[in-house]
């Protein structure tokens, strides 16, 4: 588990458990609800690089790894292309692997108030 928090602290900002630094001249109280109402500018680049490393680390042509971003009425799309014989590494088995990935991903666009998906082009 402290692998995997070390692992999304690196690519999302703002993904650590600890307390915001208290501002000067702002109550505790204040400086937290200030926080949580603000949203970073557009978190979906370190979404993106995020994706990107994890699926650059399951296929053997790194290279080959081509993520695009669409944006739809829903959110955000991340589309992975690849070669098609990489496609199950990424898929696993019974699409276990790309379900966490799909997960990851999720959580950390709800932490932004973004809705993230993850497809996989074959």
């Amino acid at each position: 588990m402290k692998f995997l928090n070390k692992l999304i602290n690196k690519f999302i900002p703002g993904s650590d458990d600890q307390a915001p630094a208290a501002t000067p001249g702002v109550a505790a109280s204040d400086s937290a609800a200030a926080s949580q109402d603000t949203v970073p500018d557009d978190p979906t680049p370190d979404i993106i690089a995020f994706v990107d490393y994890v699926v650059k680390s399951l296929v053997n042509s790194p290279d080959q790894v081509v993520i695009d971003a669409k944006e739809n009425e829903r959110g955000t799309v991340l589309e992975i292309t690849c070669k098609k014989d990489e496609v199950r590494k990424i898929i696993g088995r019974n699409g276990k692997t790309v379900n966490a990935i799909r997960t990851l991903a999720k959580g950390a666009g709800r932490r932004n108030r973004q809705n993230v998906t993850v497809v996989v082009n074959d």
